[in-house]
């Protein structure tokens, strides 16, 4: 939960990595180019405040809900009835971390990966790689 919290883009990279959706550095480099692009806009004079913030959220929110449903028909779930893309755009602009936790946590069972705050826990064969017992 950590990683989703302070360092979104870098957990939602690993996510949508390890299902195969995108590689990992792609959400963080989309976050850096939407705060770049923010800062551009927040220098035009006479720009209100806020105004950059928000619609780089709401450009964010269109790249990781398409990611999002790339991810959940990956893992085989459909949306759930009622829940748009406008929807998701939403949640993903201004709740992003809990929806990097949401994602993380289904990724991680649908691998057979159990974690918790301090240990990792691989539910399945160990794999044991270039050690032979004595």
């Amino acid at each position: 939960y950590l990683w989703s919290i302070l360092a979104t883009p870098i957990r939602m990279g690993d996510t949508f990595h390890a299902a195969g959706v995108v590689q990992f550095w792609t959400p963080l480099a989309a976050f850096s180019l939407a705060r770049v692009g923010a800062l551009a806009v927040g220098a035009i004079p006479g720009m209100a405040a806020g105004i950059p913030s928000m619609s780089t959220q709401l450009f964010l929110g269109l790249f990781y809900a398409q990611w999002h449903r790339d991810l959940m028909q990956r893992l085989g779930k459909q949306p759930t009835p009622g829940t748009g893309f406008c929807l998701d755009v939403l949640k993903y602009s201004y709740c992003c971390c809990f929806m990097a936790m949401e994602e993380a946590e289904a990724v991680d069972a649908a691998s057979g990966v159990r974690v918790s705050c301090f240990s990792l826990e691989h539910v399945g064969q160990p794999v044991a790689v270039g050690y032979e017992p004595p």
